[in-house]
């Protein structure tokens, strides 16, 4: 079977393409909050990690950039007062990312509006069944790779 015709392959090809197509909505909708999808990945997975800090490697497997990219978006935020560094209490030699409540609330907004995004851009256009299948295949293809989907309480659009 030719890689055209393997659907496992076509199924990736639209998740990219899928990804191309809607990153620029969503980039114009943070760029409008002053954030970009760098700060809000980050954010995101400081909000959803426990006690909301986290370690920098922890973060550069998490997120979608690079280890050096966390870096100096850690820098930048934390310029912000959005996240600060502390010691890691268990490793001297490690520090902790933390998210400021100043950080929270400005993710709060960004939460609410790229909820919209994804509602009026994406969910919109599948049937309840139709999410269903995709969320199972996404998680099958996640727990393979001994990883679990972030959770999803993060993108009520209420928050």
């Amino acid at each position: 079977m030719g890689i055209s015709r393997d659907s496992g392959f076509r199924a990736w090809s639209l998740i990219v393409d899928i990804d191309a197509l809607l990153n620029p909505i969503y980039a114009k909708s943070f760029g409008e909050l002053g954030m970009s999808m760098s700060y809000f990945d980050v954010l995101v997975n400081l909000l959803i990690a426990e006690n909301n800090e986290v370690r920098m490697s922890h973060l550069a497997e998490r997120t979608v950039i690079s280890f050096s990219r966390v870096s100096r978006v850690i820098d930048e935020l934390e310029e912000q007062g959005l996240v600060e560094r502390n010691p890691d209490p268990s490793d001297g030699r490690a520090v902790l990312i933390e998210l400021t409540p100043s950080g929270r609330e400005h993710l709060r907004e960004a939460v609410r509006i790229h909820a919209r995004d994804v509602l009026e851009n994406f969910s919109a256009h599948l049937s309840d069944a139709q999410a269903l299948a995709v969320i199972d295949a996404l998680e099958t293809v996640m727990r393979a790779h001994g990883r679990v989907a972030s959770p999803t309480e993060v993108w009520s659009p209420s928050s």
